[in-house]
């Protein structure tokens, strides 16, 4: 990691994550976004995108008035894989602050832009973005797990219906690498789309997607690992 890598987890704000979760969990839940492959180095990655999905969801407001969202994204296996690192690209509004890291993810990733970037047109941008603490093989989100990272809205009017018709589309991008795949050990990228829509082609040629943004003003992690399990 580099010299300005945040590796301190924020107290107050770990605290605040965890308390608003559990009502976050019990109400709005979309587990709507699928992912599809930008690379194939592993010989893989169309079938490890089948078992790669992330949900958003409210979380509720801060004491201060901000909307908490929750980005959850599932490695639900069975290919043998590790998502090591997250990356967001939002053009439309830079994230101001770091809202929180748990203590075996740091901000920012290493490399700090998704690989592959070029692949998509736009090029993907990434304005925030966090990886797991080496060994990725032990920290990162295995088959079987998952992990939570939380952000906050910069303007008060908007709430996860606006978060959602951005990623819906195309306005709020969100790419992940996938390291330790398979026989191969290799690593993939992908990145997340709407599953009601028809995926991109697995490797898309320039052209295939566009981008504007989506203002946010912080973003946080709350990371856990657990088996897949629906409410």
């Amino acid at each position: 990691m580099g010299s300005g890598t945040l590796r301190r987890a924020v107290v107050a704000s770990a605290i605040l994550a965890v308390a608003f979760a559990s009502a976050a969990r019990a109400t709005e839940i979309d587990c709507d976004y699928c992912f599809f492959n930008i690379t194939d180095n592993s010989g893989e990655a169309a079938d490890v995108a089948q078992q790669l999905e992330l949900c958003v969801y409210d979380m509720g407001d801060t004491p201060d008035g901000k909307r908490i969202i929750a980005f959850e994204f599932y490695n639900n296996g069975p290919i043998d894989s590790v998502i090591t690192d997250i990356y967001w690209d939002d053009r439309g509004g830079p994230i101001a602050s770091l809202f929180d890291i748990a203590t075996d993810w740091a901000s920012p990733a290493n490399p700090p832009n998704l690989p592959s970037a070029t692949a998509l047109d736009p090029d993907f941008a990434a304005t925030y973005s966090v990886d797991s603490d080496p060994p990725p093989a032990q920290t990162g989100i295995h088959d079987g797990e998952s992990a939570i990272f939380t952000l906050l809205l910069t303007d008060p009017n908007d709430d996860l219906d606006d978060v959602k018709a951005a990623l819906d589309d195309g306005t709020l991008r969100v790419g992940i690498h996938v390291q330790s795949i398979g026989e191969s050990g290799n690593s993939d990228t992908f990145v997340a789309y709407p599953c009601d829509d028809i995926p991109p082609p697995e490797i898309p040629e320039p052209g295939t997607m566009t981008l504007l943004g989506l203002g946010l003003a912080g973003l946080g992690v709350a990371v856990r690992r657990r088996r897949r399990r629906r409410l």
